[in-house]
């Protein structure tokens, strides 16, 4: 009988412990969302790139998770419009997300939980990010008939990079990668990339050791695409390989190929001004820290020249929506 005790007693704490782990959930998910929000409002990706998390990272294979917060990385969506900016937060509202597996351990503190966080973000304090045509974002000349079009229905297409349309200014050097950005560990550790893992993590060699980029740049393996350079290379068409990087504004000309005033175009784009974030968190087990493992942005609503407001409604990609709903 005497054995009894001591398994009551673990019985009683596991239960104990259980109960404790689930009642924080909540409020752990909103503690790595203020986290991540604090570091991009600041500007230290190193801080944020420690709240991403995952068994997975859909980057680069040498950029990591820091890929979400730069322009060059091509990666989309992606928070770099929001680095070192200020926004104000509303109420986060968070919510579990229902498992699609069932969990294979007996262990409840090993059960992994996903919960979807949404945050409302509005740009009030003195900053509104652009909102640029697709040509002008990926640096190619446009004429003032096309611009003219976008300001129209800026809305129309609006899926296609929309986060990497989102620009501080038309000024150059706006886009280029942060010198703190560089060097950041790669993240998930389980998943850097090496001889041993590629084939796990569904990353491939490049055909060469040395090579060039489409652009004619030297190869930089941050770049989202770097891994299958070659191939798209082959496939795609001049004009198709023109939008693979982001560029520095270009500008726009009238039928007579004279510059319009870059301000006046400046001027004439819609502005950001608030949107709700949905941050997909994730933990492995009860005893694993929250993680940010994806982002989305909903529902976002833009200030345009003459003052009015105007709420997107084609900003997602397809493959997006359903995550999103």
């Amino acid at each position: 009988m005497r054995i009894l005790y001591p398994l009551l007693l673990l019985l009683v704490i596991g239960i104990v412990g259980t109960a404790l782990f689930w009642s924080n959930s909540t409020k752990d998910t909103t503690d790595v969302s203020v986290a991540f929000l604090q570091a991009i409002e600041i500007g230290n990706y190193r801080k944020a790139v420690k709240q991403f998390g995952g068994n997975a990272c859909q980057c680069p294979a040498k950029g990591g998770w820091v890929s979400y917060l730069v322009y060059l990385s091509s990666q989309e969506p992606n928070l770099a419009f929001m680095m070192k900016h200020p926004f104000s937060t509303g109420e986060f509202q968070s919510k579990p997300i229902p498992a699609t597996v069932k969990s294979k351990t007996p262990i409840p503190w090993e059960v992994p939980e996903d919960f979807s966080v949404d945050v409302p973000i509005k740009f009030d304090k003195g900053y509104e990010p652009e909102f640029l045509p697709l040509k002008m974002a990926y640096g190619i000349v446009m004429k003032k008939s096309e611009f003219d079009q976008f300001l129209a229905d800026p809305d129309k297409d609006s899926w296609q990079a929309f986060s990497l349309r989102l620009r501080p200014s038309l000024g150059k050097g706006v886009i280029d990668r942060p010198p703190t950005s560089v060097g950041i560990e790669y993240h998930p550790k389980e998943l850097a990339p090496s001889p041993e893992n590629q084939e796990a993590s569904g990353r491939l060699k490049p055909k060469r050791e040395s090579r060039e980029k489409i652009s004619g740049e030297n190869s930089d393996e941050s770049f989202v695409y770097a891994r299958i350079e070659d191939t798209l290379d082959e496939i795609l068409t001049p004009e198709e390989k023109l939008y693979l990087h982001p560029k520095d504004a270009a500008g726009v000309v009238d039928d007579l190929g004279g510059a319009l005033d870059f301000q006046k175009v400046e001027a004439a784009l819609p502005r950001l001004t608030r949107f709700t974030l949905r941050l997909h968190v994730v933990r492995r087990g009860q005893l694993n820290k929250w993680t940010v493992y994806h982002f989305a942005i909903l529902d976002p609503v833009f200030r345009t020249a003459s003052g009015a407001e105007l709420a997107f409604k084609n900003y997602q990609s397809p493959m997006r929506k359903n995550w999103t709903k």
